[in-house]
């Protein structure tokens, strides 16, 4: 029979709840309505290296400005070509953690939590200017950041970086939080606060910006780089004053909940404020990634599906978090960065991590009837890409997914058989069964289903 082969990652705390992970594997809703199925799995991209800034320290931030790509590497502020050299346009004050840009066409600004810098697109020395907090953003020739530790928002003199008037500043007072950032959708301003955020407008008067007190939200932002925009809209971590902890949406300028159980339970009880998110649209998917230090996998939503997995490398036999941190479109490539400081590009290509392994897992739901009946598995049966080599591992464990037995081996046919599916015979039986398969070889994987009984 059918098995529920195709799903998002929802392992739960409790095993008798959910088991089921999906890790490098998106799933893919097929739009024609024709095909011989609904819903398959699309391998993640493998990753091919772009470039090399390793002897600067980690990558923390890029931007793409009139079709040039800019890049913060430790202290460094680079310049990428299309070839994948640099050159180094200055420092700033600081080394590590993650930076944001902006850019208002004449300036490029960066911040660091505690300074802004500015660089002339023209050309010119990278120079301090101001305090800062974690973010910035432009609307309307102004750019906007906020005052470290404070309620406070500030914004720069019109089509300048480099003039703040001490008197360009405005409070966001609907809670009685500090504000860890600002983003800016649909010109609209979103201060994002500990506990609340607050929509203000440019009204183009002479108190330049005012604040919409019909689009105020009562959940804040819990880590300032993991409010991202994306699909038309933007996603943030947000928190509360009663505890929340959720990842959500903006709809109309109100939160939905778009994180599940699983996600939630993964953050619980851990600090999550260096969370950081990137976002990005890759064969019409958008996706929002999510690294949060002590979760074991990147968290990654595709928004059109619905639909949460996990995003991982394989290291001694344990997930890490996959290496990408921050993202930037330049050159027709989805390029990202690391902590490492090598730059990468998603590639349809390939199926290893610059030559490292490119693990995909589906760990499937638990395969029990209430009444946990015993159910013979004379065979389990894969439909899958084959014709290119490589082999396809599965185990099973019937007690829930506690216990595992030995990985089982398959051929994926040699190169050119693309013989009907992939079976392993005589799988025994359980009350309790959790299929667990992988594949780690150098080959496209791309499943569809499978059936087991």
């Amino acid at each position: 029979m059918a098995l529920p082969f195709i799903g998002p990652s929802y392992a739960l705390d409790s095993r008798t709840h959910g088991v089921q992970r999906t890790v490098n594997l998106i799933p893919v809703q097929l739009e024609s309505g024709t095909e011989r199925t609904q819903w398959a799995y699309q391998d993640l991209p493998g990753l091919t290296q772009f470039a090399d800034l390793s002897a600067s320290g980690e990558c923390r931030g890029a931007i793409t400005v009139l079709g040039r790509n800019f890049q913060c590497v430790g202290s460094t502020l680079y310049e990428l070509f299309s070839d994948g050299t640099s050159t180094s346009l200055g420092t700033i004050g600081t080394s590590t953690g993650p930076v944001d840009f902006a850019s208002n066409r004449v300036h490029l600004v960066v911040v660091d939590g505690s300074g802004m810098y500015y660089w002339s697109l023209a050309g010119g020395t990278v120079t301090y200017v101001t305090t800062a907090g974690a973010r910035v953003a432009f609307i309307n020739q102004y750019l906007l950041t906020t005052d470290p530790n404070t309620e406070q928002f500030k914004w720069s003199d019109v089509g300048d970086a480099t003039t703040w008037d001490a008197l360009s500043f405005a409070s966001a007072e609907g809670a009685p939080d500090n504000l860890v950032g600002v983003l800016v959708d649909h010109l609209d301003v979103k201060l994002l606060g500990t506990t609340s955020v607050e929509t203000w407008v440019n009204t183009g008067s002479s108190s330049v910006f005012e604040r919409d007190g019909g689009r105020y939200v009562e959940h804040g932002c819990a880590a300032p780089f993991s409010a991202q925009k994306i699909a038309n809209t933007f996603m943030w971590l947000g928190s509360d004053e009663r505890g929340s902890l959720a990842v959500f949406m903006d709809a109309g300028g109100q939160p939905s909940r778009v994180s599940t159980r699983f996600v939630e339970q993964k953050l619980n009880g851990i600090d999550v404020s260096r969370a950081r998110a990137y976002t990005y649209v890759q064969d019409g998917l958008p996706f929002y990634c999510l690294n949060v230090p002590g979760v074991d996998t990147t968290l990654v939503y595709e928004v059109g599906s619905k639909q949460w997995h996990e995003r991982a490398e394989l290291v001694d036999g344990d997930y890490t978090q996959h290496r990408a941190v921050c993202h930037s479109f330049a050159f027709n490539k989805h390029l990202v960065g690391s902590t490492s400081g090598k730059l990468y590009y998603f590639d349809n290509t390939k199926s290893n991590n610059a030559g490292d392994v490119l693990v995909r897992d589906r760990i499937c739901p638990d395969r029990a009837t209430p009444s946990r009946q015993l159910i013979r598995y004379p065979f389990f049966a894969l439909d899958c890409e084959r014709g290119h080599g490589g082999k396809v591992l599965l185990r099973y464990s019937n007690d829930g997914g506690r216990n595992y037995g030995s990985w089982l081996e398959r051929s994926l046919g040699e190169l050119g058989e693309f013989k009907p599916q992939v079976q392993f015979d005589r799988c025994g039986s359980a009350r309790d069964r959790v299929w667990h398969v992988r594949v780690t070889d150098d080959v496209p994987f791309n499943p569809v289903g499978a059936v087991d009984a």
